[in-house]
């Protein structure tokens, strides 16, 4: 990133309200009608990573931290600029019915739109600045 770039990044945040109730209760749901227990979510400073095995070899999915991602950052002399809420939830990929969908679809556009505080909010658009 050249000095006075910009980054912008999208993450997944991991202290959003939709991974502290939808996530867990579908993890919990799953382990019970599945008895798959072998799915870990491990607690890292970066955030929540669960590595999924695939024939192509790992794959990690995280959910970040991000106070740990923007100080991670900071200490490398790029600054954020701004944080704004992307998505509230991600419960459509859930949802039986296309209408329940369009619900939530509805609801996240709202929440970009009125830029409501993204510490809730389970994507985070993150703009960066290179000092």
């Amino acid at each position: 990133l050249k000095l006075g770039g910009y980054m912008v990044l999208c993450e997944n945040n991991m202290k959003s309200l939709d991974i502290r109730t939808r996530e867990a209760a579908v993890r919990f749901v799953r382990g019970l009608v599945k008895g798959n227990r072998d799915i870990t979510v491990n607690k890292t400073p970066a955030g929540l990573e669960v590595w999924h095995q695939t024939d192509s070899g790992g794959l990690l999915v995280r959910k970040a931290n991000i106070d740990f991602l923007v100080d991670f950052l900071r200490k490398r002399g790029i600054n954020l600029v701004e944080r704004r809420a992307a998505m509230f939830s991600e419960a459509y990929v859930n949802l039986p019915f296309h209408a329940l969908k369009k619900i939530v679809y509805w609801m996240n556009e709202v929440y970009f739109r009125m830029r409501l505080p993204p510490g809730i909010a389970i994507g985070n658009i993150l703009i960066l600045r290179k000092a």
